[in-house]
């Protein structure tokens, strides 16, 4: 039960922020359960169809469902940020808070996948299979 293990997690970083892997602001996302999931659908249909204004709490209620911590992000004076996802208004663009809320379900999804196939036995190995004995049916 992935979604109910609070360490499994998975780390990403938005498409618009280019730097260095290990210093460029990071997101840590936990698995969602099955409800969590369709709530986070159904919020994200609500946001859609709000103004910024008014979609943004949805949007943040949304992306809190998912969303664990962070690392790497700093304010303007370059001071660490404790992790609250009521910040993110503070800290994003409306295009990357949209850009977060589709990674933090694309990311989650597909680490799921990945795991699940890392997790399954693999296929028996064979061995190298042994040419015929071109000799055996030759008749001299």
């Amino acid at each position: 039960m992935i979604a109910l293990d609070p360490q499994a997690t998975v780390e990403f970083c938005l498409d618009a922020w280019p730097g260095v892997p290990d210093q460029r602001p990071a997101f840590i996302a936990h698995y969602l359960t099955c409800r969590q999931n369709i709530e986070y659908d159904k919020l994200l249909d609500r946001a859609s169809e709000l103004k910024p204004a008014e979609g943004l709490p949805v949007l943040l209620e949304a992306i809190g469902l998912g969303l664990v911590g962070w690392r790497n992000v700093c304010d303007r004076s370059g001071r660490p940020l404790e992790f609250e996802v009521g910040l993110l208004g503070d800290l994003l663009t409306w295009h990357e808070l949209w850009e977060l809320a589709g990674r933090v379900l694309s990311e989650t999804s597909l680490a799921e996948s990945d795991r699940k196939k890392s997790l399954s036995p693999s296929p028996p190995e064979t061995g190298p299979t042994e040419p015929a004995d071109s000799t055996a049916d030759s008749t001299d």
